[in-house]
């Protein structure tokens, strides 16, 4: 396809995705992200710096996961900003922890290697506002808002050591699960998207990119053998967000 084609499509779509002031909406999406915990936080709390040493260096991981979730939408304020308030469930694609982590623990003393899998799951809400710049007729929209995340798989830890056998690493393993125990997550949001008409004409399909935040700890240490203690460990992620929205009534306001 020709960028003169693309943009004649989404021209023509534009001119059919307009939401009229007033109306109340709803949607589902769908969302697949990228995500990982902020820079050296996790090491320095299973690892604190009282027992790091030259022998033993790390690696940050990065996840592949997604959301699905369900929202309101009302448009008003003269057309350029919407309400979205969203309920969202997110996830972890999981796999074998020496493929797929969020830490890695290289032990160059013993030529070993440690991985850590933290895959916490999450009930979100999120308050979400939409300013539209170009108001009527244009497809192009910036987010911004908040996320509230409520961890339910708050001891899904998974962790593998080379030098350990199958017995003994799932020993450490519920170990660290009873001592990492994920909490609430609280989030910045900002993003950017266009619609486009969708099925119907009153039921434009909305693509948007978006950016998380992690704004607080996402993990309480317990009291524990395991040397580990008690850091920061904030949580981002991007997401590529694919949404429809449907028409809710005929307008909250005539």
């Amino acid at each position: 396809m020709s960028i003169v084609t693309f943009l004649v499509i989404v021209v023509s779509a534009q001119l059919n995705a307009q939401y009229k002031e007033g109306e109340l909406h709803w949607g589902f999406k769908a969302s697949p992200a990228y995500s990982y915990f902020a820079k050296d936080e996790l090491v320095s709390t299973i690892y604190p710096p009282f027992v790091q040493c030259p022998c033993r260096t790390h690696e940050d991981g990065q996840r592949l996961g997604g959301s699905l979730g369900f929202y309101l939408y009302y448009r008003g304020l003269r057309n350029y900003f919407a309400f979205q308030p969203e309920l969202n469930y997110s996830f972890k694609i999981k796999g074998k922890p020496d493929k797929i982590y969020d830490l890695k623990i290289i032990e160059t003393f013993r030529d070993s290697n440690v991985y850590f899998q933290f895959n916490y799951e999450y009930l979100n809400i999120a308050p979400i506002f939409k300013f539209y710049p170009f108001k009527e007729n244009k497809p192009f929209f910036i987010t911004f808002g908040g996320q509230v995340g409520i961890n339910v798989a708050a001891d899904k830890i998974v962790f593998q050591s080379d030098s350990q056998t199958p017995a003994m690493n799932l020993f450490t393993q519920q170990a660290y699960r009873n001592s990492l125990k994920g909490i609430t997550n609280l989030s910045a949001v900002v993003g950017l998207g266009f619609e486009a008409a969708g099925p119907e004409k009153d039921s434009p399909f909305n693509l948007e990119i978006r950016y998380y935040h992690g704004l607080k700890d996402v993990i309480e240490t317990k009291a524990n053998n395991l040397q580990a203690i008690e850091t920061s460990n904030r949580f981002h992620y991007v997401e590529l967000s694919f949404g429809f929205t449907f028409q809710l009534d005929d307008g909250v306001t005539h």
